[in-house]
């Protein structure tokens, strides 16, 4: 009988939910946050240039150039970004938390410009 609760007690903290411990990003919160706000705003034009290839409005920039200058502004290096997207895909429910605070701020950006 003794043996049969063992065994039960040891079953059922086996089967109970490991805490996962997430290690903290390549770059703070806050600063993720304004440089992805950026980088999006950045593709957004460089796409919406492509599709009006035909008009008068070209970019000054190249993405590449943009991305560099964003990086300089941000205090960021391409290879902290690339860890920062590394990371992001190993722990999707922190991405999922930092991309819906971006969103948020653009929407906010759209409103004040209207």
């Amino acid at each position: 009988m003794l043996l049969s609760i063992g065994l039960i007690f040891c079953l059922c903290t086996s089967c109970a939910e490991e805490e996962v411990i997430i290690p903290p990003a390549p770059i703070k919160e806050t600063k993720a946050i304004s440089l992805l706000i950026e980088i999006h705003l950045a593709e957004a034009a460089a796409k919406s240039n492509k599709i009006k290839k035909d008009t008068a409005i070209t970019l000054k920039y190249s993405i590449e150039e943009m991305y560099a200058f964003i990086f300089e502004k941000q205090n960021v290096t391409q290879d902290s970004y690339e860890a920062l997207i590394d990371y992001y895909s190993k722990y999707p429910e922190v991405y999922e938390k930092v991309s819906k605070q971006v969103l948020e701020e653009i929407e906010t950006q759209l409103k004040n410009v209207k």
